[in-house]
């Protein structure tokens, strides 16, 4: 099976990435993530899915959930910084819950839909089933769940007063040190807030010249990073086309040399009696497909035994009745054809029969 998703497999255990959005059109396949997952846990005792993801879709979610769920393999996860959304509820699912230490995790109602009263139904059902799969690890009471869900609530790892929020609350067993930092002030927004918190600062009348001068700078040195890269990406393009010139241009002598060779082994074929003139057109249309193939079957053939064949066929037509063109079957060609015709020739030129049968069979 081609691995997608895992990444330093051993006897003893293997890594899974969920490190992109969920759903097949956001990153990450929830179906193949499964059957992947399925196909490891039948071949390691011990899976790692590693976690950094916003999130995605409930239903694709739900197919990395259940697998989890029914692997024969025990299945660990770890939060390596962000568990939103359906990531959460996946790393949830793990029999041991690591969060690095400044990692984040993230709860909110599932959206979707229209409007109406059905899809609105649709949605409390979806959202009972992810109360219920939060309380079955947090221990938690479910209306206290449901109510962070409704606010969308975001917990921390990092220490506060000696304690981690998101060990406390159940949401995870262990705290592991992350090799990524940052800063210890920072915020946790989502892409909303952030935008509106980013919206707000530049709409102030008494923003500091220096830090629109800094902006404007941060964004200069942006753009020439994308042009760089941009630029970077036209030589590249580039490149593969002469590359695909060369090859094109390598293949078309390739084809020229590989016809003329074609031609030169029948026309010799038929100057050594191998095979009859009114055949050359065919074979050599052969030739220039599978050169090798037909140039392996006529160095089978022997001029002497064509020869000899020939002249036991025109040696006997007076009374046998056979004609001339029988000189290009095989030995199997007889045996079908004219069993009888092969008894007289297997009878009456035992070397010519035991030459077709050794050229047949390769013997």
């Amino acid at each position: 099976m081609q691995l997608i998703y895992a990444k330093n497999m051993t006897d003893q255990s293997v890594e899974m990435r969920l490190y992109q959005a969920i759903g097949r059109g956001e990153g990450i396949d929830g179906a193949m993530f499964a059957e992947e997952l399925h196909w490891l846990a039948e071949r390691v005792p011990l899976i790692k899915v590693r976690i950094n993801s916003p999130g995605g879709s409930i239903f694709e979610g739900y197919s990395i959930y259940a697998a989890m769920r029914e692997a024969k393999a025990k299945v660990n996860t770890y939060n390596d910084f962000v568990a939103a959304s359906m990531a959460g509820i996946i790393f949830q699912q793990g029999e041991v819950r690591h969060t690095a230490d400044n990692s984040v995790f993230m709860m909110h109602n599932p959206s979707g839909g229209g409007d109406s009263k059905k899809d609105k139904e649709v949605l409390g059902i979806l959202k009972n089933s992810l109360v219920d799969s939060f309380v079955s690890r947090t221990g938690k009471d479910g209306n206290i769940i449901s109510d962070l869900m409704d606010v969308e609530t975001w917990v921390e790892a990092r220490m506060v007063n000696g304690v981690s929020p998101m060990i406390e609350m159940g949401l995870a067993d262990k705290i592991f040190q992350s090799s990524v930092k940052i800063n210890s002030n920072a915020q946790v927004f989502n892409a909303q807030k952030l935008y509106s918190f980013s919206n707000n600062i530049l709409k102030k009348d008494d923003m500091e010249n220096e830090k629109i001068e800094e902006l404007t700078k941060q964004l200069g040195d942006l753009s020439k990073v994308v042009d760089s890269l941009k630029k970077e990406k036209e030589d590249k393009d580039e490149e593969i086309k002469n590359l695909k010139k060369q090859i094109e241009d390598k293949d078309a002598v390739l084809k020229e040399a590989t016809d003329k060779a074609a031609i030169e082994l029948v026309e010799n074929a038929i100057k050594e009696g191998k095979i009859k003139a009114d055949k050359k057109d065919s074979i050599i249309e052969d030739a220039k497909k599978s050169f090798s193939v037909v140039k392996n079957m006529l160095d089978g053939i022997q001029a002497s035994t064509a020869s000899r064949f020939t002249n036991f066929i025109g040696a006997g037509a007076a009374n046998t009745a056979i004609p001339q063109e029988r000189s290009t079957w095989t030995i199997r060609d007889w045996d079908m054809k004219d069993p009888k015709g092969l008894k007289k020739l297997r009878e009456e030129s035992p070397e010519v029969y035991q030459e077709m049968y050794n050229q047949f069979y390769n013997k």
